[in-house]
């Protein structure tokens, strides 16, 4: 990786390397154990001009999240953290039935199911076809999509501008940062807002 995710530039400074990994994401079954298991540069560095701190995007999107392991409504904490961000949410912006809530890698559901119990249009947007199934079953409607500019605008064009658009934990999956925000930016109205939880140094 010789430039930024972010700001393009060519200044980054290597904070660790673990050598070569790998991804998390994926489990093998027990027939695959002796079998080589791909492995990818787990390098972090740091732009020393925006600081955004970062590691190569050599994974594409679609290895990852084609079948994910990963389902948020297994973690009670996790689903208490969203039921208490809705009510904050709902009461602060004064979103009523008329309101529309994205959430952008909405996982199974674990967060606008909350919106959808309190009758407010919602729709999540989630790459993983197994993880956006298990949220259609719980009653929220959800697009089985990767996040890009003609993505956000392709469901603002169909649904309307959203109120609100959420982006849990996502950012670190993501290689292209600045097209997905992008995205983020073709979904909410021009009044509305975007919330953004993200691991920082």
């Amino acid at each position: 990786m010789t430039r930024c995710r972010l700001c393009g530039s060519a200044t980054l400074a290597s904070v660790v390397d673990l050598g070569a990994t790998p991804p998390c994401e994926s489990f093998l079954a027990a027939d695959q154990l002796d079998r080589a298991e791909p492995a990818y540069p787990l390098h972090l560095r740091v732009c020393t001009d925006c600081w955004l701190a970062q590691i190569p995007p050599l994974i594409t999107p679609e290895e990852t999240f084609s079948e994910y392991a990963y389902f948020s409504s297994f973690s009670t904490s996790w689903v208490e953290h969203a039921r208490t961000f809705v009510a904050d949410a709902v009461q602060r912006l004064d979103l009523g039935p008329d309101a529309f809530v994205v959430e952008v890698a909405s996982n199974d559901g674990y967060l606008l199911k909350h919106v959808a119990d309190r009758g407010i249009r919602c729709l999540g947007i989630e790459p993983s076809v197994n993880v956006g199934a298990a949220a259609r079953d719980a009653g929220v409607p959800t697009l089985t999509e990767f996040l890009s500019p003609d993505t956000g605008s392709a469901v603002r064009a169909e649904h309307g501008p959203a109120d609100l658009v959420v982006a849990n934990n996502v950012y670190a999956h993501i290689p292209d940062v600045v097209g997905f925000t992008e995205g983020l930016r073709a979904l909410v109205a021009d009044d509305g807002w975007v919330s953004i939880e993200v691991q920082h140094l």
